[in-house]
């Protein structure tokens, strides 16, 4: 994965568009092999999207729109093992947003050592018709004297 992950706190402009989490990993979430399961940073992901939503452009108003963002890709780079007991802080940033695109970039710690990173590209959809939309309006308004703005 080409994704430069140094300072994601400071590489946005403007506003910096990041949220954070903490996760502490519950017993159903370790595998055989005594570490945090593949699926649960799938279902992390998730969750910080959810967040990232709510924080900036409630699911709601998506919804409402008749608008879901759907994922195209998703890569995880597994850097350390997470285990039982460790807390977790993630973060997300939208990293880019397009007219009909966007990207958000993942970082996971532990102790504040980088233990995954991951990048999600997703795109708009009607709910009603699946077919793909442009971005809302109002959200490419919120974004367009950012560095994530992508013509």
């Amino acid at each position: 994965m080409d994704i430069d992950f140094n300072n994601l706190k400071l590489r946005s402009a403007m506003k910096p568009y990041i949220c954070i989490k903490r996760f502490i990993p519950k017993t159903y979430d370790i595998d055989a092999g005594n570490h945090v399961s593949n699926i649960v940073y799938i279902r992390w992901l998730e969750d910080l999207r959810l967040l990232w939503l709510e924080t900036y452009y409630p699911f709601r108003k998506l919804s409402d729109a008749g608008l879901f963002p759907v994922m195209r890709r998703t890569e995880i780079d597994y850097i350390h093992a997470i285990r039982l007991g460790n807390e977790v802080t993630a973060s997300i940033e939208l990293a880019s947003l397009g007219k009909a695109r966007f990207t958000f970039y993942f970082e996971f710690r532990v102790d504040e050592k980088t233990v995954a990173r991951a990048k999600q590209d997703g795109a708009w959809i009607n709910k009603n018709t699946g077919r793909p939309v442009r971005t809302p309006v109002e959200m490419m308004e919120m974004y367009k004297d950012t560095q994530v703005f992508k013509e």
